[in-house]
C-alpha cells in the first residue's frame, strides 16, 4: 500500500497555508504535505512529471481558465477541478462540485486503479491536443449564460489595457 502525499504548488494565500497546516496537524499527516509556493520552471516540470493526479479548487470562478489545469492535462496528469469553465467532464479532466464527497469520489479511483489512471491520462493528453480557441470561447459563452447578471466586480482585468489596432482594410 502506498501512502499518498499532497503538494500545493504555486502561489497561495497565507490564510490558506495556515489552514492546510492546521488540518494536516490535526490528522497527523504533516510529513505527507508540501507547500511549495511559486517554483522555477525546471522544478515545476519535475513535479508535473511525477504527479499522479492534479487538483484545482476554486471557491468561485469569473470565467477564467487555469494555466495550471492546462499544464497538468497537457502533461497527461488526470485532473479534477471545480472550474466550470474547464468544459465538460471527461476521464482526463473531471469537473466536480465544490464539496468533499464529489472531490474524493473523483480522486480516489485515480489513486488506486492503474488501468483507470492510464485511460484518464491518455484522455487528458488527447483533450489538451484538441482544445482550441473555439472551445475556450464556447465555454466562456456558456459560463456567461450560467452566471446571469454580472456585477462589475465579478470580472477581473489582468494585464495592461491595450488599445486595439484599427481593422485592416
Amino acid at each position: 500500500e502506498h501512502a499518498a502525499t499532497i503538494a500545493f504548488v504555486g502561489p497561495t494565500l497565507e490564510a490558506s497555508v495556515q489552514a492546510v497546516w492546521e488540518v494536516a496537524r490535526q490528522h497527523a499527516v504533516t510529513d505527507r504535505v508540501t507547500i511549495t509556493g511559486r517554483l522555477e520552471e525546471p522544478e515545476y516540470q519535475r513535479r508535473l512529471a511525477t504527479a499522479r493526479v492534479g487538483l484545482q479548487l476554486r471557491v468561485g470562478d469569473r470565467g477564467e481558465m487555469s494555466a495550471a489545469v492546462m499544464d497538468l492535462v497537457a502533461s497527461g496528469v488526470p485532473t479534477v477541478t471545480t472550474l466550470a469553465t474547464a468544459g465538460p467532464s471527461s476521464p482526463g479532466l473531471q469537473v466536480v462540485a465544490h464539496d468533499v464527497g464529489s472531490i474524493v469520489a473523483a480522486i480516489e479511483p485515480l489513486l488506486i486503479d492503474d488501468d483507470l489512471w492510464t485511460t484518464a491520462s491518455k484522455d487528458a493528453v488527447a483533450r489538451a491536443a484538441n482544445w482550441t480557441f473555439d472551445d475556450v470561447a464556447r465555454e466562456l459563452l456558456r459560463w456567461l449564460d450560467d452566471v446571469g447578471d454580472l456585477d462589475p466586480t465579478t470580472i477581473r482585468r489582468v494585464g495592461p489595457s491595450v488599445v486595439s489596432p484599427p481593422p485592416h482594410g
